[in-house]
C-alpha cells in the first residue's frame, strides 16, 4: 500500500512529514510512502501578518482540498495551525506524541525577558505572542517576522532585531539549540503548539485503521480540550489567544487566557477536570473566561 503524505514546503514542515513517514513504515512492511509539497497561501504571503491574509486555515485549506481531490491520502499538520472546524468528508485521524509546547526567546546575548534592554525590538507574528510580551514588557517594540524558522533567525543575527520569539517544539525538531525557554507564568503557548495533527479523508477505512495506530492518548486528550476551547471561543488569528492542557494520572489541568493586542487587558484562567471528558474541560474553561471579562475583549476585536 502506497501512503502519499502531503505537507507544507518549509524545512521543518518536511522534517515532521518525515517523522510520520518514519513511524508509518515501522507499522508494517507492505507499507510504502511518498511526500509531497502542497504550497499554501500562508506559506506564499510572507509580507503580512497572518491576520491580514486570513486566519489559521491560511496554512491548511490547500492541503485538505488536496485531500479531497485525491492528490494526497494523509496530511501532517502543525496542529495549532488547524481551524477549530474542519470539512466533515475529513477527519483528524492522529495526534501523534507532542513535543515541548513552551515559548523560546532567541537573542543577541541570549537574555531572559527582564533582561532585555528598555525598548527593545521583538520579532514576532503572533498576535497571542504580542499581547503576552507588552503585558510583561510595555516598554517592548514589537515588529512583524514571519518566514520559517532558519529564516527568522538569519534575521536576528543580522541585527534586525534584539530578540525573536519561537516555538521550542520546531527548535527541537530541527536539532536547533538556541535560546531560552520562557517561563509558562510569563507565556502560554498557542492551542496545541508542539503537536501535529495527521488529517484524511473519512470514508478511507482501511487508512484510518493505520493512521490511528499514530496517535498518542495522552496527548490527544489534551488537544482535543485545547481544540474544544478554541471553538467556544470562536478564536482566529486576530484574538491574542492561548492555553495548555496537561494530563495528571486521571485529571486533566488547563490554563488558558485572551487578551489585547497591547497586553493592557489579559484574563488568564485554570480548571480542573476528568481526563475521559476534554471536550467538556475546554468549553467550560471558555465560558469561564467569557465570563469573566473575555467576551468584552472579543468584541472589541471582532
Amino acid at each position: 500500500m502506497n501512503i502519499v503524505i502531503g505537507t507544507r514546503g518549509s524545512p521543518l514542515a518536511l522534517v515532521q512529514a518525515e517523522w510520520i513517514s518514519k513511524k508509518l513504515l515501522k507499522i508494517s512492511s507492505s507499507l510504502k510512502t511518498e511526500i509531497k509539497i502542497i504550497k499554501t497561501r500562508g506559506d506564499q504571503i510572507l509580507n503580512l501578518p497572518v491576520k491580514k491574509i486570513g486566519d489559521k486555515g491560511v496554512f491548511v485549506k490547500e492541503l485538505e482540498t488536496a485531500l479531497q481531490n485525491r492528490e494526497i491520502d494523509l496530511a501532517v499538520h502543525s496542529a495549532k495551525d488547524l481551524p477549530a472546524d474542519i470539512p466533515e468528508d475529513l477527519i483528524l485521524a492522529a495526534f501523534p506524541e507532542r513535543e515541548d509546547p513552551s515559548d523560546v526567546l532567541i537573542s543577541k546575548n541570549e537574555n531572559t525577558l527582564a533582561a532585555l534592554p528598555l525598548k527593545a525590538v521583538i520579532g514576532t507574528s503572533a498576535a497571542r505572542r504580542q499581547s503576552q510580551l507588552l503585558h510583561y514588557r510595555p516598554d517592548l517594540r514589537i515588529e512583524l517576522l514571519r518566514g520559517n524558522v532558519e529564516t527568522r533567525i538569519r534575521k536576528l543575527d543580522e541585527g534586525k532585531y534584539r530578540g525573536i520569539v519561537l516555538a521550542k517544539a520546531g527548535l527541537n525538531r530541527l536539532k536547533i539549540k538556541r535560546g531560552r525557554t520562557i517561563p509558562r507564568t510569563l507565556m502560554l503557548p498557542s492551542l496545541a503548539q508542539g503537536a501535529l495533527a495527521v488529517e484524511m479523508r473519512r470514508n478511507d477505512k482501511k487508512l484510518l485503521m493505520i493512521a490511528k495506530l499514530l496517535n498518542d492518548k495522552k496527548t490527544s486528550f489534551c488537544i482535543q480540550a485545547e481544540r474544544s476551547f478554541l471553538a467556544e471561543m470562536e478564536g482566529g488569528c486576530q484574538i491574542p489567544l492561548g492555553g495548555i492542557a496537561e494530563l495528571y494520572k486521571s485529571k486533566l489541568r488547563m490554563e488558558a487566557f485572551i487578551g489585547t493586542p497591547d497586553g493592557r487587558n489579559l484574563i488568564r484562567e485554570s480548571i480542573e477536570g476528568e481526563a475521559s471528558k476534554p471536550i467538556e474541560l475546554g468549553k467550560k474553561l471558555a465560558f469561564l473566561i467569557l465570563s469573566k471579562g473575555g467576551d468584552k475583549i472579543k468584541r472589541t476585536l471582532l
